[in-house]
């Protein structure tokens, strides 16, 4: 019996849902503000500060728990985990709201240094929250439902995602801003090799189904060709 999969390719699917909603209530929001005759202050002026990123995750963290009453961690609807959405919409939104507010290039250092700290502490306590609240004998509660423990699993995954974005940018400004030859080759091909590398791995992968071999060996064979 045959049976499709996108594989990664559900991500792009969801940008491309994501970049039409924005783009279309952009133009919503050209034609609101264009009847006005008080406009606002521009948007760089407001700069990234702790109670943005707090509310961000007061948000998130609630919502997350909400959406997994309906559509716990691990389910799909169309190869979609709604679960993980507002994660995926939340932080969308954030990269957008960062480029137009100029929060990526002006990232102050107090915020950076803070928030780094914090996505290194619920880096560690996740693991270990894990380990000695029972999840890896019973994961059933931590993926939704009204528990303590999906509610916890929330708030860990909200403050976890949105200070690590924080900590990224900050190395990825201070120590990786710049690209060699083969930096600009590789970021040039970066979205066609994500469209068609599922297509040649499954090509390489497939002759190997059948084969009585290691797993580990079938990967060692096939990685380095793809």
């Amino acid at each position: 019996e045959l049976w499709f999969s996108p594989g990664p390719l559900w991500f792009v699917e969801a940008l491309l849902i994501f970049s039409l909603a924005y783009v279309l209530g952009r133009a919503i929001l050209s034609r609101v503000q264009a009847r006005r005759v008080n406009h606002a202050h521009p948007a760089g002026q407001r700069p990234l500060t702790h109670a943005r990123i707090l509310a961000l995750i007061l948000v998130l963290a609630p919502l997350s728990f909400a959406v997994r009453l309906f559509f716990p961690i691990d389910t799909e609807w169309y190869h979609f985990q709604l679960s993980m959405f507002p994660q995926y919409i939340f932080l969308f939104a954030a990269g957008i709201l960062a480029y137009r507010r100029d929060w990526l290039p002006d990232l102050p250092r107090g915020v950076r240094r803070a928030w780094s700290a914090i996505a290194i502490l619920a880096m560690l306590s996740l693991p270990l929250f894990s380990v000695f609240s029972g999840a890896l004998e019973n994961p059933y509660p931590f993926q939704g439902g009204i528990t303590w423990q999906s509610l916890a699993t929330s708030i860990l995954e909200a403050v976890y995602c949105t200070a690590m974005s924080i900590l990224l940018l900050g190395i990825f400004r201070l120590r990786l801003d710049r690209q060699g030859r083969l930096g600009q080759l590789l970021s040039r091909n970066a979205y066609a090799v994500y469209l068609i590398h599922p297509a040649v791995l499954v090509g390489l992968a497939y002759p190997l189904q059948r084969v009585a071999i290691d797993p580990l060996l079938k990967y060692v064979l096939v990685a380095p060709v793809a």
